[in-house]
């Protein structure tokens, strides 16, 4: 999610009244969090990055309430490419690009404003903070072609709102923006940046140089954007020429040329995703004329058209989160308005019995409610910072199961284990009274030689200041005295996440079916956490299966 603060009176230029807004926001399924009387400030999902735009959020809207009909093909380009850019091969972060040349803008006003909030919004949540992909922009007509996209131990221009020259290191100790994306270079050998004829433009993804900077006074604009994959900069490219196109600028390609290929960006292709009218009704529940899916699929702005038993639907290049024929049909859902469609009833004649593992999990949790715990529950989509890297752990790859295509860096894998959620429960209530004790009895995934592994774990945390080894000990052993368990064996447990000697792995057979102790300083440090804390996480499946066995 991100919230963008979009100005009352931006919206009534390009054509969107202060009473219609609401009732868009609310169709689209975005989330209206404030308003008064200048600006609105409203949560736009992942999975719409080109409504972080005031133009696109507009298009949007007004595309949905009628106020305008999509026009085929009308983002397109017949410029030719008046910039080069040659691709070395060095830069190992975000190795490639797309860049666009865009004449005849007019930033005066708040729009240089918003197309800067826009690109911002847009790097730290479809780009992950930066990490996915950068972008830059730049003043075209202070740019000497051709351009060439390297990377090097070290190199120095005149970053952004400064009037000196630095190093890329020290840009990366003392400029603003290098502390706080350091990170993103602490592992390079050798640092990507972008060059024209005369000088450094930027350091990627970092920061742009103050030569080329772009004012309210500037009329042409050169756009870079680099990522970890081709589809990911050459997509946010069209979606940003889109924008432009919009706004009245004129549009000019750019020649990326890599070592075994060459390519033009942007493409504003319009892709093509065919749909039978009787999918689309089974999966929304309610009849469709042929018309009527056009209507709708016209709301979202896409073009459609029948074509046999089908409708055609012409993706524009700006929806970029349109991947398949599901994607076309939920946004014939929004179009049509979820609260319109009638709920009808599940019919079935089959007699369910409880899940035994079901009635075993709900009698710990009564347990550990009656030993003064709170449950939690928590999704189970997380990522690779909150799960590994805040809990002190190496990132398991090859046993992750990721998201494709992941729209926001908070959602990009299913956990591996229920800890880590916890512990940002806790980070979320620091100024609550303690002591603070929360469980969870829910589900971990992992990858087995390929294959996907559900398993149902229950994860334990305490926060006070008297919180100890024997505590977690003692719960441990309530959980499993319940399960009419005696014969484990308890060893030592080596986790950078544990204090050393503080921990415990509990096997039963051989096989470890769980651990407990007193959790690290450096965890704590990384949820913010002032209290000492201490956690147990055990697999309920193999619990439940040895209790089965004896008894």
């Amino acid at each position: 999610m991100a919230v963008v603060t979009f100005e009352l009176k931006d919206l009534k230029n390009l054509g969107l009244q202060k009473e219609e807004l609401e009732h868009a926001v609310d169709r689209l399924g975005m989330s209206l969090e404030n308003m008064d009387e200048k600006s609105a400030y409203i949560d736009i999902t992942p999975n719409r990055p080109d409504m972080l735009d005031i133009i696109g959020f507009v298009r949007a809207a007004r595309f949905l309430l009628g106020k305008s009909v999509p026009k085929e093909r009308f983002y397109s380009i017949t410029n030719e490419p008046i910039l080069d850019v040659t691709v070395t091969g060095a830069a190992k972060i975000q190795p490639f690009i797309a860049a666009a040349a865009i004449r005849d803008i007019d930033l005066n006003g708040n729009n240089l404003k918003n197309l800067i909030n826009f690109s911002e919004k847009f790097c730290d949540t479809y780009g992950r903070k930066r990490k996915k992909m950068s972008m830059g922009l730049y003043d075209l007509d202070m740019i000497k072609g051709p351009l060439v996209y390297d990377a090097s131990r070290d190199g120095e221009f005149i970053p952004l709102d400064t009037s000196k020259k630095m190093t890329f290191k020290e840009i990366l100790k003392t400029h603003p923006k290098g502390i706080e994306h350091s990170d993103l270079l602490a592992k390079s050998k050798a640092y990507p940046y972008l060059r024209d004829a005369k000088e450094i433009l930027a350091l990627i993804p970092i920061v742009n140089s103050e030569s080329a900077k772009v004012t309210q006074g500037t009329k042409n604009i050169f756009i870079d954007i680099t990522a970890s994959t081709s589809h990911a900069a050459e997509s946010a490219i069209d979606l940003f020429a889109c924008s432009f196109m919009d706004m009245g600028a004129k549009v000019h390609p750019c020649r990326i040329i890599y070592r075994d290929a060459t390519i033009q960006t942007p493409r504003l292709e319009y892709r093509t995703i065919r749909i039978r009218k009787s999918r689309a009704e089974n999966t929304l529940g309610f009849w469709l004329s042929d018309n009527k899916v056009v209507n709708l699929v016209n709301k979202l702005g896409h073009v459609a058209a029948k074509y046999g038993k089908y409708t055609l639907v012409y993706v524009p290049p700006y929806r970029i989160d349109v991947m398949n024929q599901q994607d076309v049909i939920e946004d014939i859902a929004i179009a049509y308005g979820y609260d319109n469609i009638a709920p009808m009833p599940v019919m079935g004649s089959a007699i369910g019995t409880p899940d035994k593992l079901k009635e075993y999990i709900n009698r710990t949790s009564r347990l550990m409610v009656g030993l003064g715990f709170s449950e939690a529950m928590n999704p189970y989509l997380t990522n690779e910072e909150l799960n590994f890297r805040k809990f002190c752990h190496e990132i398991e790859e090859k046993e992750t199961i990721q998201v494709a295509y992941a729209k926001t860096e908070s959602i990009t894998m299913l956990r591996t284990t229920v800890l880590p959620s916890l512990l940002e429960n806790l980070s979320n209530s620091v100024h609550e009274r303690m002591p603070q004790k929360i469980f969870e009895i829910d589900k971990v995934f992992r990858l087995h030689k390929g294959k996907p592994i559900e398993q149902t774990h229950i994860a334990v945390v305490s926060e006070h200041s008297k919180a100890d080894y024997s505590e977690a000990k003692s719960v441990m052993l309530k959980i499993m005295q319940s399960a009419a368990i005696s014969d484990f064996k308890l060893e030592e447990h080596k986790d950078p996440s544990f204090i050393d000697g503080r921990a415990a792995n509990i096997l039963v057979n051989g096989q470890i079916i769980g651990s407990f102790g007193e959790i690290s300083p450096k965890v704590l440090r990384n949820f913010k956490l002032e209290e000492p804390v201490v956690a147990i996480e055990m697999n309920m499946e193999e619990i439940y299966k040895i209790r089965n066995e004896r008894h």
